[in-house]
């Protein structure tokens, strides 16, 4: 059975395309993914096998949660 409470996951695909600053990542297991190439290691270019690891940021989504109550509370004021 999959460890469905796993910490982080990772992917792979392929550099399809660059685009306009934009890298076209077409994964192995199937779907798109659009990224400014900026955002990806220094040297991407077509042909480029990626692999991204994605993680949940438990800190950051309690400081985003804490910032819209507290415009909330603002706004209803």
């Amino acid at each position: 059975m999959k460890d469905i409470w796993k910490k982080k996951t990772s992917v792979e695909g392929i550099v399809d395309r660059v685009e306009n600053g934009i890298a076209v990542i077409q994964m192995f297991k199937g779907g798109e993914i659009e990224l400014p190439i900026r955002n990806l290691p220094n040297g991407t270019k077509e042909g480029n096998v990626l692999k991204i690891t994605f993680t949940i940021d438990r800190s950051a989504e309690t400081l985003r949660r804490n910032k819209i109550k507290e415009m909330q509370k603002r706004l209803s004021s």
